[in-house]
């Protein structure tokens, strides 16, 4: 990727007022003062001129509930300023860190009141993100291997940095997905796709979906263990559900893979019995798109 640099002017008013208040919190300042940058969907969200506190919030706290809180990924050029960061959060006597999920990161809960006003009493997640994906590698070498085109943009105390062709797929609201590397490609894009307002895709996004289903399918995550790849199976069958991510003719690759059960009401009136009969998934998704096309 080829990226273009600017500072925070390009970004809304608004914008500018609530990063500051989220950059003088003793964590951010002093991730971003060794080696620290912030990058992904917080960093997106902001060159967006979305709100970026609605962003933050907890469910509970949104103005709008269907939305997933995001979080605050922040990644360092140096592996000693992710030590420094947890050496700080415990001289502070902050309670509540632990690994992520993927294990990828140390995941820590700030008070969202003490950057905002408005989270009255919710917590905002940052994550440290200390893997050697990332971790100790410059910058753009690293956010240029993210998945999505989308979140490869990445912050720093006073400049911003974008892949060349942004702003163009943003604005037609097409998520770029350029990496199947990660066995975690699923559930991202499910995520975008249902909980940050996506719903078309770019051409070349459909080769990577389809190289990264046939990895998933043969399990070739390298540098994966089980804990990672065990949610593939759900996400694949999710995506089957929606032709825009899988269209009819990869279903075929599916094949063969799993069994569903279809209920097959055999009453004639409001009670009866009902019958349950196992049917292969991918056959029942294909039956089912020609169906709705003949309809």
């Amino acid at each position: 990727m080829e990226f273009e640099v600017f500072d925070h002017k390009i970004l809304t008013e608004k914008v500018q007022a609530d990063l500051k208040k989220i950059m003088c919190n003793p964590l951010i300042d002093t991730a971003l003062s060794n080696s620290g940058y912030l990058a992904g969907g917080f960093v997106r969200s902001a060159l967006k001129g979305d709100d970026i506190m609605n962003y933050l919030m907890p469910p509970y706290l949104k103005k709008n509930e269907e939305a997933r809180p995001g979080d605050i990924d922040i990644f360092f050029e140096r592996a000693d300023g992710v030590a420094k960061c947890s050496n700080l959060f415990n001289e502070l006597g902050v309670a509540g860190s632990h690994r992520s999920i993927g294990g990828f990161a140390i995941e820590k809960k700030i008070r969202g009141r003490e950057i905002d006003s408005s989270f009255n009493g919710g917590q905002i997640k940052v994550q440290l993100v200390d893997h050697k994906h990332t971790c100790g590698k410059p910058m753009l070498e690293s956010i240029g291997n993210f998945d999505f085109t989308n979140c490869a943009v990445a912050m720093t105390r006073d400049k911003i940095f974008i892949p060349r062709g942004w702003r163009e797929i943003e604005d037609d609201n097409l998520l770029d997905v350029v990496s199947s590397e990660s066995p975690f490609l699923g559930s991202r894009i499910l995520k975008y796709f249902y909980h940050r307002g996506f719903s078309k895709l770019t051409e070349r996004s459909r080769e990577t979906i389809l190289e990264w289903t046939v990895r998933s399918l043969h399990g070739k995550f390298e540098g994966y263990d089980k804990s990672h790849t065990a949610g593939i199976e759900s996400n694949l069958k999710a995506m089957a559900n929606n032709a825009d991510l899988v269209p009819t003719n990869d279903l075929t690759l599916f094949l063969g893979k799993w069994q569903t059960l279809l209920n097959i009401d055999t009453s004639s009136g409001i009670y009866g019995p009902t019958h349950y009969v196992s049917v292969d998934f991918a056959l029942n998704e294909i039956n089912k798109r020609n169906h709705q096309a003949s309809a």
